[in-house]
This record gives structure tokens, sequence and C-alpha cells, in this order.
């Protein structure tokens, strides 16, 4: 693996430890942090494919725009579509006033960013996903 590929893979499983340690705290105002942390998940996920792929990782935070440039370069990652679109929304917005997250939509984000990143993972040869929980840490 290239070394800035390991680079963006440990950003992102820090962000899955991050919504993943949130989330098992099961507060509801905890619901938009939960969010940006899948959003972040992902997108970091995302540009580990693209610099594998030896692709210029752009300083793009729009997944659309990142998976069509990991599409390019790999079939089958289409599929990734769906689960992305939703945790777009997640990158700027809740992060300001006026827009919000529910717990149940918080819920939502972490099992697509959890589908998305054990699929990241099997793209780039690195198998199941390590731990999150507190476990991983001690």
């Amino acid at each position: 693996m290239e070394p800035l590929t390991r680079e963006w893979v440990d950003k992102a499983d820090a962000d899955a430890v991050a919504f993943e340690h949130l989330f098992g705290l099961g507060d509801p105002r905890l619901a938009d942090v939960i969010a940006f942390h899948a959003q972040q998940c992902a997108e970091k996920y995302l540009k580990a494919v693209l610099q594998q792929s030896r692709q210029s990782v752009p300083r793009n935070h729009d997944l659309s725009v990142l998976l069509d440039l990991a599409v390019a370069s790999a079939s089958g990652r289409e599929t990734w579509r769906a689960d992305l679109d939703f945790l777009a929304d997640f990158a700027v917005g809740v992060r300001y006033p006026g827009l919000s997250t529910d717990w149940d939509t918080a819920a939502e984000a972490v099992a697509r960013a959890r589908r998305f990143r054990a699929a990241a993972r099997q793209a780039l040869g690195l198998g199941n996903p390590p731990s999150t929980g507190p476990e991983a840490s001690r």
C-alpha cells in the first residue's frame, strides 16, 4: 500500500473511532457530530481509494465528485453512490446553526458509513475493518 494511502486510511479510521464512540454514548445531542464524522470517514476512505489508484486527490469535500473520479478508475464502485449521497449532506451543513439532524438520521449515517468503510477497505485489499470500540484503544 502506498504510504499516502495508509495516511488516508488512518485518518478515516480515526473518524470511525469518533463516530462509533459518540454513537455508543446514546446522547441525541451528539447527532450532528456523529453524522459529520460518518461523512468524514467516508470522504477519507474515498480519497484513499483515489490515492491508491494513483489519481490526484483533490482538496474537495463533495462525495459525488470524488466518487465520479473513483468510478472512472474501476468498475463496481458505482454501487457506493447511494450511501455516499446520503452522507454528503453532513460535510458542512450540520456544523452551522439552522440545519440539524436527529438521532435516527445519525444512526442511518453510522450504518451507511460502516457499510462504505467495509467496501472501501475491501477495494483497498485491507479486509475487515478493525474494531473501533473502547477495547480498540487498550
